[in-house]
């Protein structure tokens, strides 16, 4: 949640291998604008998942379209292994077909490393001893049909 203070301690480890980081503060737009014409070197940015499918996070992330990244890849990483081991994943129809798939195919991610994953959200949910049958939902679309509370 603290974009900036994350982007200072970077900056702090760069300059220690020699490495010198200007540190710009941009809005939303400034930075859909920049990703797609390709302006950046390195981008700290937070996403989240809408659906609790692999291909939300590899396909959408990173697909190219030939060898050119799509508008979604900011990393404008390509790689065609990567990307036919994603599409298979994602046109199988039963999870125990399409998880070796994806698994390669985040093998194939973490040789070439082309986002550097610092930190992610943790959905936390305060709730009385009555309440039963509640399930966070990571995604925030909670669900209160089976919701009992007991008196």
């Amino acid at each position: 949640p603290y974009g900036e203070r994350v982007a200072e301690m970077i900056q702090a480890d760069l300059a220690q291998v020699g490495v010198k980081v200007e540190i710009k503060v941009l809005t939303a737009d400034e930075i859909k604008k920049g990703i797609a014409a390709g302006e950046q070197q390195l981008v700290l940015q937070g996403w989240t998942t809408t659906n609790a499918d692999p291909d939300d996070f590899l396909y959408r992330q990173f697909v190219c379209k030939g060898d050119t990244p799509a508008e979604n890849n900011i990393a404008r990483w390509c790689n065609a292994d990567f990307q036919k081991l994603v599409y298979e994943g994602k046109t199988r129809h039963e999870n125990v077909d399409r998880q070796s798939y994806y698994e390669e195919a985040q093998r194939v991610f973490s040789k070439e490393t082309p986002w550097i994953p610092l930190a992610h959200g943790m959905v936390i949910t305060p709730m009385r001893k009555k309440v039963a049958n509640f399930v966070v939902s990571p995604f925030a679309r909670n669900s209160f049909m089976e919701v009992d509370v007991s008196k």
